[in-house]
């Protein structure tokens, strides 16, 4: 079982609020929303975020659920991402898979129902989309590439 340890908020987030929550650690927040960070087993850095200015309990449950399986989740994700929708004109070619299927994940949001999964792509910067994998249920509902 891999697991996620905790990471400290960025300097930029260091003025707000900040609380503790067992499973996700150190947070930060507002009256709308909370965020803490993480280091998943390759060493990256995730952000995971929600609404409330707290993790709620179904939050707290989906984390639970989450967090030992990040690499299986990660993995079912991306198997379902299909290639950039690319405006014509943009590139003298349509990229080729390995040009866009490098993605990292950088985001989890738990949210109401389920939680989504957000990833950088080599492409996203030059596309201004990135790719975002809905679960509900503990499957895969959608897969997009988003702004």
């Amino acid at each position: 079982m891999l697991t996620t340890r905790p990471a400290p908020p960025p300097a930029s987030a260091a003025q707000l609020p900040q609380g503790d929550d067992a499973p996700l650690g150190r947070f930060v927040h507002d009256e709308t929303s909370w965020a803490a960070w993480r280091l998943i087993p390759d060493d990256s850095r995730v952000l995971v975020w929600g609404s409330g200015s707290r993790p709620s309990r179904e939050q707290v449950a989906t984390w639970k659920d989450v967090e030992p399986r990040i690499a299986e989740l990660v993995e079912a994700a991306t198997a379902t991402i299909a290639a950039p929708p690319v405006r014509i004109g943009l590139f003298r070619r349509r990229p080729t898979a390995t040009q866009w299927q490098r993605f990292t994940l950088r985001e989890i949001g738990l949210e109401e129902g389920g939680f989504e999964l957000f990833f950088d792509s080599p492409l996203s910067q030059r596309i201004g989309l990135w790719p975002v994998v809905r679960y509900e249920g503990g499957r895969v509902v959608s897969a997009e590439w988003a702004t």
